[in-house]
């Protein structure tokens, strides 16, 4: 069961400053407002919550198991929002900052590329790296060589956090012999992908596993796409981006694929936060 409340945040300061201070006079001091005040403001909220909060004595006052209780969840509150207001004050429109994220190969360039440009909308003077992160994301990240990885695998090490974005299409493409040959289309059954000759990249090998044995494996977008063009077989990649004869075919059934978005917990800088936060968004944040 849920109540509605109107929650007054001077009531909430003055308790957690007499709460801290154990004197409302010393308290008063310090939120540089009147002893009266600071009186009315506990009394009121005694009122709202039906409590009595504190015991008054000859040097101060003495919190109640209530009002011990209740501080708690108040200091926990207040902390989020004063983090909160100097996150805004610290990062803004005009923050500079660099933030170097790690990608696999060329991994959603396209939508990274999208994101990049509407956050720079918003904080233009944010600039951005993109580096190949290889197989050693875990040490990028640790090292503080990269601020976010993008990537499909996690990587198991107390320190790296992870947000689990959007599973990623596939994307393939054929010549038009191969096209016309095998009457290709963007509906394809995983039965009909099994029997061509597939092109894929090494880093993709353990992702497509369910389709079989590949023709050929290669290390980079321009050797798949040379051997597409001499008819050699389908290319088929994680890539989503613009390429000549490119057959879409993301609705076919794949091994799911989840994206994640790897930092280092202790020193993700406040840029690269937000920036996290957009990926999320953009991509959608899955459980």
């Amino acid at each position: 069961m849920t109540t509605t409340s109107n929650v007054n945040y001077n009531l909430y300061k003055c308790f957690i400053r007499v709460f801290e201070e154990r004197n409302i006079s010393k308290a008063a001091s310090i939120l540089q407002i009147t002893q009266p005040t600071v009186t009315y403001n506990i009394k009121e909220l005694e009122r709202q919550l039906g409590v009595r909060l504190f015991h008054t004595h000859p040097r101060g006052v003495e919190p109640t198991k209530d009002a011990k209780e209740l501080y708690r969840y108040v200091h926990e509150g207040l902390s989020s929002i004063v983090n909160g207001e100097n996150n805004i004050r610290d990062f803004n429109e005009g923050t500079v900052a660099h933030i170097t994220i790690g990608v696999l190969g060329q991994l959603l360039s396209e939508s990274l590329a999208k994101a990049i440009a509407g956050f720079n909308k918003i904080y233009p003077k944010v600039t951005f790296e993109i580096a190949d992160i290889g197989t050693d994301s875990s040490a990028k990240l640790l090292q503080h060589n990269t601020d976010l990885i993008i990537g499909v695998s996690a990587d198991e090490h107390a320190l790296i956090g992870e947000a689990n974005l959007k599973q990623a299409n596939y994307t393939a493409f054929a010549s038009k012999f191969l096209t016309e040959k095998y009457q290709l289309s963007g509906e394809l059954s995983l039965d009909d992908v099994k029997k061509l000759p597939l092109i894929i990249f090494e880093r993709d090998k353990t992702l497509l596993a369910k389709l079989g044995k590949p023709l050929a494996i290669v290390a980079d977008l321009e050797t798949m796409k040379s051997l597409v063009a001499q008819d050699a077989g389908v290319g088929i990649c994680l890539d989503i981006q613009a390429t000549d004869n490119k057959l879409d075919i993301s609705s076919l059934s794949l091994p799911a694929v989840s994206l994640k978005a790897m930092y280092n917990k202790n020193t993700l800088n406040k840029a690269g936060k937000a920036f996290l936060e957009t990926l999320c968004r953009i991509f959608g944040v899955i459980q």
